[in-house]
């Protein structure tokens, strides 16, 4: 039996997520990049990563990555697998290589992040980051093997609050190290106190430069305010070509009818 994704384990998700920079009175959520709220919410982000058994690690940009290494069956030319499965025709040998090539191949990463407008929504951002944690957990709890690894991030600053899409451009090489002590939000605040505040030297976040031979693809979900969800793979990876960062993509905010997929939910 094919593995489930969780719906009511992805809702409880993003109501407690909500929870963190909450305003009275159903004003919205305020949780801008670098705040109080926001590096509570990364903690309870990581915490839940772990707990979905993927690996973690936050860049110098603030950026955060829970992964899910590569294990694909021998001889199974592309079908879904089991771990610890092998095919009985293939050598132990070339189960082996094949198992460490898939392990050096790119990954695939998903994701959004989990900063807010003022007085923003509840899913823009985080629906991306906590849907894509649901299918990693899914898919490691039911035991899938895949062909690459698998990533989802949090972007850091993707609102723009100190310097738009500032995770994701660090990330592709497009923050100039120069500009960065000029950066600060509406009321004077600047990035580099900020991030100061929150642990983070913030000369060093040009230092989260991806090598782009460890991205393979890239899966944008956005809601784009339209009536429709939005699915976008990049296939390869083409974030060079993208003049403002990694989840910043030719049409963004175009609509497009969801596409029918296998997965179910339970």
């Amino acid at each position: 039996m094919a593995p489930t994704i969780s719906l009511p384990r992805l809702r409880e998700r993003i109501e407690t997520l909500s929870r963190f920079g909450r305003n009275p009175e159903g004003q919205g959520i305020s949780r801008s990049c670098w705040s109080p709220a926001h590096e509570e919410a990364r903690a309870w982000l990581l915490d839940r990563m772990k707990e979905a058994g993927l690996e973690t690690r936050v860049d110098p940009a603030g950026n955060v990555f829970g992964a899910l290494r590569a294990e694909t069956r021998p001889g199974s030319k592309g079908r879904v697998a089991v771990r610890g499965e092998r095919s009985e025709r293939e050598p132990r040998a070339e189960s082996i290589a094949r198992a460490e090539s898939n392990a050096r191949a790119g990954t695939v990463m998903t994701g959004s992040h989990i900063d807010t407008v003022p007085q923003g929504g509840p899913l823009d951002g985080a629906l991306g980051v906590l849907a894509g944690l649901e299918c990693l957990q899914t898919i490691s709890e039911g035991g899938v093997a895949t062909r690459r690894p698998l990533t989802v991030v949090a972007w850091s600053d993707e609102e723009g609050r100190y310097g738009s899409l500032f995770g994701s451009r660090c990330f592709t090489g497009r923050m100039d190290p120069e500009v960065i002590p000029t950066l600060a939000a509406a009321d004077g605040e600047r990035l580099v106190d900020v991030m100061a505040r929150a642990g983070f030297n913030a000369l060093d976040a040009p230092k989260a430069r991806c090598d782009p031979r460890e991205l393979s693809a890239y899966v944008d979900e956005a809601d784009g305010n339209a009536r429709r969800l939005q699915v976008r793979a990049l296939w390869p990876a083409r974030w060079r070509s993208s003049s403002s960062g990694a989840t910043a993509v030719r049409n963004r905010w175009g609509s497009s009818r969801r596409p029918r997929c296998s997965a179910r939910s339970r």
